[in-house]
């Protein structure tokens, strides 16, 4: 299963923004999509649009172009989308916008244009507003969808209230922020690595992790998860492996892999020492509220025994033959990985894959 189609193509948030852009294209409206540093799997994206839209509009082409804020869009329009022989009958001094709208020859007009903008996108803007001025109302035009990282127009659509933005308005701002979040990275990590045949909960760990390293990366969280238990075994070198092979720049000194394995750690592992607690409280409540019930005021420093954490409870049952054995070296390592945790530090992976199995299995 390829990363860019598990994002696109299944993941409700990212398909949400797809479902968007098709929606206002059908409205005959352009779109900008911006987005901030990067935007994952452009291509697929575009691919991905392009199957919506022909379900709809078979009858438009769709083109993909990249271009720098530097080259004019009329004249890489014109060249584009115009025959040598309706070029030569352009007049220099003549608008672009308008030559292009009024020339039924050109094959703009029945084109989607998907523009990977790297710069400004004033003059981009300015045109593609110019040139629906000049077609008619009925009359089908070219759509264009821009995706930019820059954000200076994108507070106009916000503006609509106060008329700043037209019902009517030709373009459409996306905010790509607006739709993906850090947990459609954790969703995309879980869903390649359910093909895994890991447990759940080593699949919810090494998907923490991969989400920690990537830097908020989408593209290299994913390569990350597809290295399997690799990175968990091996952390530091699968992320420097994977970060050289993917081409992305990422924190990978050993400090930042202490810190992710750290989080990743603390996210799985603390609900399954609570769980562990609680089910140890209930295979054992009559021996825990006799003992607890029976110690000195201030002992345990809380209230009911229902109170106690993994720590007290280990004192609690110090010196006693109430636990089984199983259960007692279960808590054992429950309060070793609780202070481990809570000093800062992170477990090594095989400790890690002992608590993701623990369980209480009662008296004897």
């Amino acid at each position: 299963m390829r990363r860019e189609d598990v994002w696109w193509k299944r993941l409700s948030d990212p398909m949400h923004l797809i479902d968007d852009v098709v929606s206002i294209l059908l409205d005959n409206r352009s779109v900008v999509v911006v987005f901030d540093d990067s935007f994952p799997w452009k291509e697929s994206f575009q691919d991905t649009l392009a199957q919506e839209i022909e379900m709809y509009q078979s009858e438009m082409r769709i083109k993909y172009h990249t271009v720098s804020a530097e080259q004019d869009p009329g004249t890489f329009l014109l060249q584009k989308y115009c025959s040598s022989e309706l070029q030569r009958v352009y007049w220099p001094t003549d608008s672009k916008a308008k030559f292009l709208a009024e020339h039924p020859q050109s094959t703009l007009h029945k084109s989607y244009v998907f523009v990977d903008l790297e710069g400004s996108s004033d003059q981009w803007l300015r045109f593609i507003k110019e040139y629906v001025s000049f077609r008619k109302a009925d009359d089908t035009h070219g759509l264009f969808v821009l995706l930019t990282n820059d954000r200076k127009y994108l507070d106009a659509q916000k503006n609509a209230e106060e008329g700043t933005v037209t019902a009517d308005a030709p373009i459409r701002f996306l905010d790509y922020t607006a739709y993906v979040h850090d947990y459609d990275t954790y969703l995309l990590c879980m869903t390649l690595l359910s093909q895994t045949g890991l447990s759940m909960q080593q699949q919810q760990y090494l998907a923490e992790i991969a989400v920690v390293l990537s830097g908020g990366s989408v593209m290299l969280a994913g390569a990350l998860a597809d290295r399997g238990e690799e990175l968990a075994i091996k952390t530091a070198m699968t992320l420097r492996e994977t970060a050289e092979e993917t081409g992305i720049s990422v924190n990978s000194d050993a400090a930042a892999v202490r810190q992710a394995l750290w989080q990743a750690q603390l996210k799985v592992v603390f609900p399954l020492l609570e769980q562990f607690r609680c089910d140890l409280l209930k295979a054992y409540r009559s021996e825990i509220n006799y003992r607890f019930n029976a110690a000195p005021a201030g002992v345990y420093d809380c209230e009911t025994p229902d109170e106690l954490e993994i720590g007290q409870l280990k004192f609690l049952f110090k010196n006693t033959r109430i636990l089984s054995m199983e259960d007692y070296n279960s808590l054992e390592v429950a309060r070793n990985a609780r202070n481990c945790l809570a000093h800062l530090n992170y477990l090594p992976y095989t400790d890690m894959k002992a608590l993701l199995h623990l369980q209480v299995h009662g008296k004897d």
